[in-house]
């Protein structure tokens, strides 16, 4: 049986984590993503071209840098979590020290761990993309998710042996998850073994700006977020453009998020409305009313269902930056829910 500590990165005898180098993918930094019903998964490439220069624990890249075969640093490993080259100026750019502090204090992964398992309990159109995710087989990487976890919970309680990769742009993030998930499974990587292991949790942490995704074309059966893609940082099109990179051809990309309502668009002063726009291309497809089906469709995934259930009021004081500058304007922003299956379509024959 696997525990969470036995899949992070690695498998019985060999280390998985190699570069993936072939004509149609030449850069070394895209990684292939594989895995079946009942063994390990993990990212793999060519055999031997990457090397770990610093210390395994139970057969995992568990510390040090991880090297190509010229001996230059691609990346490194920082307890069971990798971190990749392209984000790692932005580590201490998102999250301040203070606010990932107040995360640990206030126990809120542990929170979120039960809150969000709830909600999909109590929601059906989000257990239902779940569900649809889990049906795929996996691996099913989960995008942006944040200390919230994405649906990390929902779909471990659904079904615990699910191949999961839960990445985010700050790795702080995915250690407070990972550590989790240690306490959870009764696994200690430090004694050498499970202590009470129920359920064999197949997760990977991988800490990356889901504008430069470093996985191999059409590798990744399913795609996931939880209000995470309109939390990203960068360009959205160049991130939507690289989940249908990724994604295999009739993969599912199952998303949840917010769009402005219809009179809350109508309601929008010209002047805020031009910011907005010139400030995000994600604002101004929700300004101009397109939203998520526009921005999919143009990186070229086929929008299959597309369900509203859900509304809310953004609020300055709850820390919502759009609230606060839509207040000075004297205007409300209220948000509707969209809960989306999308497609890539298969490649012609």
């Amino acid at each position: 049986m696997k525990t969470i500590g036995d899949n992070s990165i690695v498998t019985e005898n060999k280390p998985l984590i190699k570069p993936t180098l072939s004509p149609d993918n030449p850069r070394s930094d895209h990684w292939k993503v594989f895995g079946d019903k009942d063994g390990p998964f993990t990212f793999q490439g060519h055999r031997g071209q990457y090397q770990n220069s610093g210390k395994c624990c139970r057969q995992i890249w568990w510390q040090g840098d991880v090297l190509n075969q010229a001996g230059n640093r691609v990346g490194r490993v920082e307890n069971g979590v990798i971190h990749f080259q392209d984000h790692a100026e932005s580590e201490t750019t998102v999250w301040p020290e203070s606010s990932l502090a107040r995360l640990r204090e206030e126990g809120r992964i542990r929170h979120n761990w039960t809150n969000e398992w709830e909600h999909a309990r109590n929601t059906p159109e989000r257990a239902r993309l779940c569900e649809l995710a889990l049906e795929t087989g996996g691996p099913i990487l989960d995008i942006a998710s944040g200390p919230g976890g994405g649906n990390l919970s929902p779909l471990l309680h659904m079904n615990p042996g699910a191949p999961l990769i839960i990445s985010d742009i700050q790795p702080q993030i995915l250690h407070m998850w990972r550590e989790h998930l240690e306490k959870i499974s009764g696994y200690t990587v430090y004694t050498g073994g499970p202590k009470a292991v129920s359920d064999s949790f197949r997760v990977c942490f991988a800490a990356f700006d889901a504008c430069h995704i470093p996985i191999m074309d059409n590798s990744v059966a399913c795609i996931s977020s939880h209000g995470g893609l309109s939390n990203l940082v960068g360009h959205m099109e160049r991130a939507t453009g690289e989940i249908a990179r990724v994604l295999q051809p009739e993969g599912l990309l199952v998303v949840t998020d917010m769009e402005f309502t219809g009179e809350t668009i109508e309601r929008l002063p010209d002047k805020l409305r031009k910011t907005w726009s010139d400030a995000s291309s994600l604002l101004s497809h929700f300004c101009s009313g397109g939203g998520w089906r526009t921005i999919l469709a143009r990186a070229g995934l086929e929008v299959l269902e597309d369900t509203v259930a859900g509304q809310r009021t953004l609020r300055a004081e709850n820390d919502s930056g759009l609230a606060r500058m839509a207040l000075q304007y004297g205007v409300t922003l209220d948000v509707e829910f969209h809960y989306m299956v999308a497609t890539k379509p298969a490649r012609p024959a």
